[in-house]
């Protein structure tokens, strides 16, 4: 997709959905990595997606967070985006949502997502060293 210029509206809108994002994913997100009881992890995955549920009823009909191109919205999620088979591994059990999914693939085909999407061995390293810590964490 092409890039266009975003009204101040949408701009102002971009940014908003974005600090959502920091908000409501991310502490779901984290919370499933850091977890060390299976009811916690069991929670904080139901949050992310509560919130991913939420995410995608948020979705222009553009397919795009805020007008019919990518934003800065999108750049907030690709960290999201790049750890969700990790996320997966570490107890994200939950379907994603048809839209995230779709909107998940575009962000990460643009150049920026293409040049930060993780690698099999980057995603096995990064389980690895979470359950690592959680072994760590659950000895006396």
């Amino acid at each position: 997709p092409i890039l266009e210029f975003l009204s101040p509206n949408e701009t102002h809108e971009a940014r908003h959905a974005a600090r959502w994002v920091d908000a409501s994913v991310f502490p779901a997100m984290i919370g499933v990595y850091y977890g060390v009881d299976s009811r916690k992890i069991d929670r904080a995955a139901e949050a992310l997606g509560a919130s991913l549920g939420a995410l995608e009823a948020r979705m222009d009909s553009s397919g795009w967070l805020v007008g019919r191109s990518p934003s800065m919205a999108e750049a907030a999620l690709v960290p999201l985006y790049v750890r969700l088979e990790g996320l997966r591994a570490l107890g994200f059990a939950r379907d994603l949502p048809p839209g995230i999914r779709a909107h998940a693939d575009r962000v990460l085909d643009l150049p920026g997502g293409s040049a930060v999407r993780w690698s099999a061995e980057q995603t096995e390293e990064f389980v690895w060293r979470f359950t690592t810590f959680r072994e760590r964490s659950a000895t006396p």
